[in-house]
């Protein structure tokens, strides 16, 4: 159950949901901003909190106004943000303005066959947003994964998932941590990937998979 205190705080500006992609940080964002609201706390429209390449230059050189007028509202703000670049790059900016909870799926296993997944569907959808800015849509699965089942993760991107989830931890600026899988029940039925397989089934090189993640400390043995 959600507490008021804990995803929000009248002296911020709003607050910020963070999380690696596909962690659910969209959906929890849309949890908290129906919560506020059932709460009597009006609050603008979910905003996604991202850098560009110039908001990124000028945070590296501790310049903020741009991105303070960027996301400038006159009432309490819910955003979101899936992009590990922004907790590293603008962490006191964030912490001095915002309320921020973070995202984890306990399920690493899960969680890196949701990444894959979306990464495959963009790559072969890049023309499509409705696909590229959504959840799974099983059509397009079956579609693109009909003969590519077990899938092999690419090392590159097992690798580079481990280095994000660690970065994502040493970055940790949250005033609290929801799960995944503890508020999943809260998410809508168009809010849930439906993957007829378990990682164990969907992945060929599931083994080395599972063991780079427990020498990683990302799961136990």
């Amino acid at each position: 159950m959600i507490q008021l205190h804990e995803v929000y705080d009248a002296n911020k500006k709003g607050t910020l949901v963070i999380g690696l992609p596909r962690s659910g940080t969209h959906h929890l964002a849309s949890i908290i901003k129906n919560f506020l609201e059932q709460n009597g706390i009006l609050t603008s429209d979910h905003k996604e909190l991202l850098l560009s390449d110039q908001d990124f230059s000028q945070a590296m050189a501790n310049d903020f106004k741009n991105i303070d007028m960027k996301y400038k509202t006159n009432e309490y703000s819910v955003f979101s943000s899936p992009q590990l670049i922004v907790p590293v790059v603008l962490g006191e900016y964030l912490k001095n303005n915002f309320h921020i909870v973070r995202i984890i799926r306990k399920n690493v296993l899960a969680h890196v066959m949701s990444l894959a997944i979306f990464n495959v569907l963009r790559e072969h959808n890049k023309n499509n947003e409705s696909i590229v800015n959504s959840v799974v849509v099983q059509d397009s699965f079956r579609e693109i994964f009909k003969n590519n089942i077990p899938y092999t993760l690419p090392v590159d991107r097992l690798f580079a998932f481990i280095s994000n989830w660690n970065t994502a931890n040493n970055y940790n600026i949250a005033q609290k941590i929801f799960y995944y899988e503890d508020i999943e029940n809260f998410f809508s039925d168009a809010g849930k990937s439906r993957i007829p397989y378990s990682p164990e089934e969907f992945f060929k090189n599931y083994n080395e998979i599972k063991s780079a993640f427990i020498k990683a400390g990302l799961m136990n043995g």
